[in-house]
């Protein structure tokens, strides 16, 4: 089981796994998305365009309205002259002739007070009925001015209609009567063409009246003039008489709906419509399908060519693994990686490549300071033990005794500088070196440090001298480590220095606040191709077994990180046969006396 844990995958695996979940998510994400956007969009739209519609349809009624009311009061004015009404035969002639083709189902004139004079066509009864009772009889006769009434039962007929009244003036704009006008629903041609033309769409037509719980007008034959379902009986019904212009709501069977409405004056009618949600949304989820199937097959070919592509970046790094485990298991060095590309695999690569260099160059280093240390301890080692072993034999005079003494005890001073080089290389590499910076007149350690080297000197006829901008320079040291310093580059000048040549040391200042301190000689100088590994660790110009000069090759190394420890900087020139200048800069600690001066 542990190889199943993602601990262990590859991470191959793991970036296409990455990858395959970054594309499920995207995909549903952007169904989502583009499903919700676009529905609500398409949905917006669809009602905007419905309740335009919606309009149309109440212009269309009120047109009609207006334009059957102003029929109504054109017919009014002819039944009057100065006198007043004209003769109900005359009427009842006018009204013959104007019913033909008007679209009322019965024309009456009633008196100011609301009685029926004259109706057409003659209904037993209702000549001599008081119809002012009728709130729009009332009021049409009270302002002297046409109205239309709500749906109506009629009092005699039983038949559900709209009634027109418009008043009757003689010529001195005189009240004489009122010509009424009714129109029987079961009867009227728009509500009929408004059914049919909503029968061939997706949307339904529903003229409501919900005073008299009534269908007047309705896309379905079967409901026109209908009464209402009983409150309860469909909650849909009841929720759109209660509800806001448009929106959605559900039906019983949980059915989503769209719908528009629109209340329309004075008839009191509410004119929907209204389709169902699935109907109206199915061509926008056709195109939504077909793009997220679109949009899939598209992250379905990059994620393969994405995978595809990381499966080829990684190549290299599979064929690096295989060849460090080859090498593990085999044993034996590793061969470089062929680089082939500039990005961050073939930066890595090239980093294990300069990783193996830099192991190569410390097991180098590491075999030559074995070979080094132990040549360097065997020599004194060996004069050590030869001149104890003559000392013990008892076969020595007092001056030869001496002579061994003194050569052990030489070879012993070689073993000590050695082990207290290893032991500050150690020191500095680890960080631990404590140094304690005080200020310094630097002057004294200097001259301190020639005395040191005259008899050394004189021995080889060898001049030093030393040079000084200003007799009193500060710099801010440890003294110890200094006069280590001084004594480095001192000894290694002596040394490569021919007979009867100079060393000199030399000191100046700078504008920068930087004292520089020179070791000059005039000896060989230092190889060309040497030159880059002057400050290498244990780096010999000439490292062979019967080199002319001894050394660890560690001196110059920690010199120059014993110069930086103390914020200092450090290098040197050198030409063949011209000699070498070794130079260290300090930080200044104050001025001289002679440079205030």
């Amino acid at each position: 089981m542990a190889a199943f844990h993602p601990r262990n995958w590859s991470l191959q695996k793991r970036l296409s796994l990455l990858l395959a979940g970054c594309f499920i998510i995207i995909t549903v994400l952007s169904a989502i998305l583009v499903k919700a956007y676009f529905e609500n969009e398409y949905r917006s739209l669809f009602l905007k365009r419905e309740q335009e519609q919606i309009r149309l349809v109440v212009q269309r009624i009120e047109q009609n309205l207006e334009t059957r009311l102003r029929w109504v009061e054109a017919h009014a004015d002819r039944l009057a002259d100065v006198e007043g009404l004209l003769p109900l035969a005359s009427i009842r002639e006018h009204l013959k002739a104007a019913q033909v083709g008007s679209g009322f189902s019965d024309l009456s004139v009633m008196n100011p007070e609301g009685v029926v004079l004259i109706d057409q066509p003659v209904f037993p009864g209702r000549v001599g009925t008081d119809y002012s009772f009728r709130s729009f009889i009332s009021r049409s006769l009270t302002e002297k001015t046409s109205v239309i009434s709500s749906l109506l039962i009629g009092a005699k007929t039983r038949r559900p209609m709209y009634v027109m009244a418009a008043p009757i003036f003689d010529e001195r704009e005189e009240l004489v009567g009122l010509l009424v006008a009714s129109t029987d629903l079961r009867e009227e041609a728009l509500f009929k063409r408004l059914g049919e033309e909503m029968q061939d769409q997706d949307s339904r037509l529903l003229v409501l009246d919900p005073i008299n719980r009534l269908y007047i007008a309705s896309s379905n034959p079967d409901q026109v003039l209908q009464p209402l379902p009983e409150p309860g009986a469909e909650p849909l019904l009841d929720r759109l008489l209660d509800s806001t212009s448009r929106g959605t709501l559900e039906d019983e069977q949980g059915e989503a709906w769209i719908f528009v409405n629109e209340y329309m004056e004075p008839m009191h009618w509410l004119v929907v419509k209204l389709a169902s949600e699935r109907a109206v949304l199915m061509p926008v989820r056709n195109l939504i399908s077909q793009y997220l199937l679109l949009t899939l097959l598209m992250l379905v070919i990059m994620g393969c060519l994405t995978i595809y592509l990381v499966h080829y970046l990684l190549r290299p790094v599979r064929q690096a693994i295989a060849q460090i485990n080859t090498a593990v298991n085999q044993g034996g060095g590793l061969q470089p990686f062929a680089i082939q590309r500039q990005d961050e695999i073939g930066q890595l690569l090239q980093a294990f490549n300069a990783l193996e260099q830099m192991r190569d160059r410390q097991d180098r280093m590491k075999e030559e300071f074995i070979s080094l240390v132990s040549h360097e301890l065997r020599t004194p080692l060996t004069s050590i033990q030869g001149s104890l072993s003559l000392l013990t034999s008892a076969q020595l005079g007092e001056p030869e005794r001496e002579e061994m003494l003194s050569i052990a005890e030489r070879n012993t001073g070689r073993l000590l500088a050695l082990v207290n080089d290893l032991l500050d290389l150690a020191s500095l590499a680890r960080g631990s070196l404590r140094l304690e910076m005080r200020q310094q007149s630097l002057k004294p350690i200097l001259d301190e440090v020639l005395c040191d080297f005259s008899p050394q000197a004189k021995a080889k006829q060898i001049e030093l001298d030393l040079e000084m901008a200003a007799e009193d320079i500060q710099v801010k040291v440890d003294y110890a480590r200094l006069q280590q310093v001084m004594n480095n580059l001192l000894s290694n000048a002596v040394k490569f220095s021919p007979e009867g040549t100079r060393v000199s040391i030399q000191v100046s200042t700078d504008k920068d606040e930087w004292v520089r301190i020179s070791v000059k000689d005039e000896g060989e100088g230092i190889p060309l191709g040497f030159q880059s590994r002057v400050f290498e660790r244990f780096a010999q110009a000439d490292a062979s077994d019967r080199r002319r000069h001894g050394g660890t090759g560690l001196g110059l190394s920690i010199t120059r990180e014993l110069v930086a420890a103390m914020q200092g900087r450090m290098g040197f020139s050198s030409l063949p046969h011209q000699g070498s200048c070794f130079y260290l800069e300090l930080p200044r600690y104050g001025l001289s006396t002679t440079e205030e001066s």
